[in-house]
């Protein structure tokens, strides 16, 4: 089955009502929504915030179902101004922003391998014949904090220049398939773009619209994926 992974309850609820669904049930204290998209059997199922949570729902959920792949979606922080609220953001690669050690072969912007990862290159080809120009394909880093300050943007930006986007789950996501030897894809909707000021707002604002645009984009991939595997 394909597995669809989801941090909030706006993000489930985006992709929910497309789903001919067969059953809901909790399972370790994870929502779980079984059904078919698209013609493919899929698990929806929300993550919860955050590296830890994400990684624990990943890790859990392979461990009882064969996951033929994964998609994650949601919102997204834009960490340029070219990347406005409403575009897809498909990250290319992932690092983790706030993971730091004083170690003198720790290095930054996507060089160290222990925490960079690399969304299955398959399943990018295939998203980007679906793309228009709202969707971009660009590096992205992970992070246990809501990016709006001056101080927070600075940092990612000076360790990470070549980061455009940023969010709180993705990369552990990465981590854990790759690990685990799964196929994976991040699709992503810009909610706010962090380096404007009061990015917070337009974030309470465009989160449901992100949640939409990132659910719509997923639709179309499962579709795309189905057609092509035929």
């Amino acid at each position: 089955m394909i597995v669809i992974l989801a941090a909030m309850d706006e993000e489930v609820d985006a992709l929910k009502g497309s789903i001919k669904i067969k059953e809901e049930k909790m399972i370790h204290n994870t929502e779980c929504i079984f059904g078919e998209l698209k013609g493919k059997e899929v698990l929806l199922a929300k993550s919860g915030v955050g590296k830890v949570e994400a990684a624990i729902r990943m890790t859990m959920i392979a461990s009882l179902f064969d996951v033929e792949y994964l998609i994650n979606i949601g919102s997204a922080g834009s960490l340029d101004e070219n990347i406005p609220v409403g575009s897809v953001i498909i990250p290319t690669i992932l690092g983790v922003h706030d993971f730091d050690v004083p170690d003198e072969e720790w290095s930054k912007d996507f060089t160290d391998e222990r925490h960079t990862f690399y969304p299955t290159e398959r399943l990018l080809k295939i998203a980007k014949t679906i793309s228009d120009d709202k969707t971009f394909f660009a590096p992205h880093v992970s992070g246990d904090s809501f990016i709006y300050r001056d101080d927070q943007i600075e940092k990612i930006k000076r360790e990470f220049p070549r980061a455009k986007s940023c969010e709180m789950e993705a990369a552990a996501i990465a981590n854990a398939c790759e690990v685990m030897d799964i196929p994976y894809i991040i699709i992503r909707s810009i909610s706010d773009v962090t380096v404007k000021k009061d990015s917070e707002i337009d974030y309470d604002n465009f989160l449901k619209k992100a949640a939409k645009n990132s659910a719509l984009f997923c639709e179309r991939f499962i579709a795309k994926e189905s057609q092509d595997a035929l």
